[in-house]
């Protein structure tokens, strides 16, 4: 009688709160060690969120149990503080490729400013004609092919 007026209460439980839960709403990807999947909170949002063996601290061992287990439309019952939003991860590549593309572009420009700054002898023209380059935003590899005819010339 006991574990059957406590499977009531957990199924009572169960029943007024799935309200505040988490719904799975892609299929959820399986690694070794942890599990990734897509959810559509209570207030409406997406969010992705990642359950690692190592998060014991946080959802218990029985969560990544049942993680492992989830399925397409599964409730998900647990809070969880690792959570990204679908727009953070496109906001995140858009600034990593301005980081990416600025520092190409001030590698370029350095690599400019050495040529012209080195110690190996150039004749007057092609000194001219990399200084001009240097005031290009678009350096390019015509700069290099410049240098290696000259350097090939020696």
């Amino acid at each position: 009688d006991e574990e059957d007026e406590d499977e009531e209460y957990h199924e009572s439980l169960a029943r007024e709160s799935f309200e505040d839960w988490s719904r799975v709403i892609r299929q959820p990807m399986k690694r070794k060690g942890h599990v990734v999947f897509e959810l559509c909170a209570p207030s409406g949002e997406l969010e992705r969120v990642t359950v690692a063996r190592s998060h014991g601290d946080l959802i218990g061992r029985d969560g990544y149990k049942y993680a492992r287990k989830l399925r397409w439309g599964d409730l998900w019952p647990f809070t969880h503080k690792t959570v990204v939003k679908p727009g953070d991860q496109r906001a995140f590549e858009l600034e990593a490729s301005r980081f990416e593309s600025d520092f190409l572009r001030s590698l370029r420009r350095d690599r400019a400013a050495r040529l012209v700054a080195s110690p190996a002898p150039l004749d007057p023209i092609a000194r001219d004609e990399i200084e001009i380059e240097l005031d290009d935003d678009d350096l390019d590899d015509e700069l290099v092919d410049l240098w290696n005819s000259r350097a090939g010339a020696r």
